[in-house]
């Protein structure tokens, strides 16, 4: 059965991600897959941080490098609990989520979300996992190329690695 696809498609124009991307799909595709994540040279411009750096790098900095977390603040070292691990069993959630996780993750982490009939953009979509062993003779094209387009998986390089 054909599922709804994700809001945006983080292999295409990863090239020229930087000005190609608008800034909800690197976020989408940074949140989801890291991939088009912004990052900052926290040494650059230091000394005059607090009126140089825009907020962005400084949020950035304060949370990868421990610096810019404000003009009189220690680094920000907070340890986060969530009740889900949302990068737990992504490419599967469909079928390997609770309806909770799905929910909470989706509503906190946009991560796991099922598109729906009021969404703009809707495609079908597949579950990659599920007889992945041996795709190369069970999945149809175009799941062999939506799956390998967005997981790298079923791609037609595979096929001379797969063992029986």
């Amino acid at each position: 059965m054909p599922l709804m696809s994700a809001p945006f498609d983080c292999t295409a124009g990863v090239d020229n991600w930087v000005k190609g991307w608008s800034e909800k799909k690197m976020e989408w595709c940074c949140r989801n897959f890291s991939v088009g994540c912004k990052s900052y040279n926290c040494n650059d411009e230091y000394a005059t941080w607090v009126t140089s750096w825009e907020v962005d790098k400084k949020e950035w900095c304060c949370v990868h490098d421990g610096r810019g977390c404000g003009e009189h603040a220690a680094p920000l070292h907070v340890a986060v609990s969530f009740p889900y691990d949302c990068d737990a069993g992504l490419a599967n959630f469909v079928a390997g989520w609770s309806e909770p996780k799905k929910e909470w993750c989706c509503k906190n982490q946009e991560k796991g979300c099922m598109l729906t009939a009021s969404t703009s953009r809707e495609l079908e979509t597949f579950d990659c996992n599920a007889g992945f062993f041996g795709w190369n003779v069970s999945w149809n094209g175009e799941r062999q190329e939506w799956c390998c387009q967005h997981f790298s998986r079923g791609c037609p390089e595979e096929s001379s690695t797969v063992s029986n």
